[in-house]
């Protein structure tokens, strides 16, 4: 697929999108109608942080002007709650336009975008 949706980043902590007290994913990539979410994570991945990304990808879908939502947790390993929690929100939402999705390092994130939601990071 062509990477052809450009995009630009915002950092969440300095947003107006959420509130400085609510727990949030770290930046959000707007890239035309999509719109990417990520939680960044060093080291291990925890239930707290897939609780960030929904509430972010809440929020975004109450804006409701989003075609595809990607809410990924970039992690460098999951635990093993996180994956099945992550595994139970895939199947849940294959009916609506949130995709969540997992990534290892930058390049699998780039890779992973780029290829299946034609998204340039």
């Amino acid at each position: 697929m062509n990477c052809t949706r450009r995009c630009t980043r915002e950092n969440l902590d300095a947003s107006l999108l959420m509130s400085p007290n609510e727990p949030r994913a770290d930046y959000v990539y707007f890239c035309g109608d999509v719109a990417v979410v990520v939680e960044e994570v060093r080291g291990r991945s925890k239930r707290e942080d897939v609780d960030k990304l929904e509430n972010t990808v809440k929020r975004l879908l109450d804006i409701d002007i989003y075609h595809i939502i990607v809410a990924v947790v970039h992690h460098e390993e999951a635990d093993t709650i996180v994956a099945k929690v992550l595994a139970v929100m895939k199947r849940r939402s294959k009916k609506k336009h949130v995709k969540y999705e997992t990534a290892a390092c930058n390049r699998e994130l780039r890779q992973l975008l780029c290829g299946k939601y034609g998204v340039a990071i």
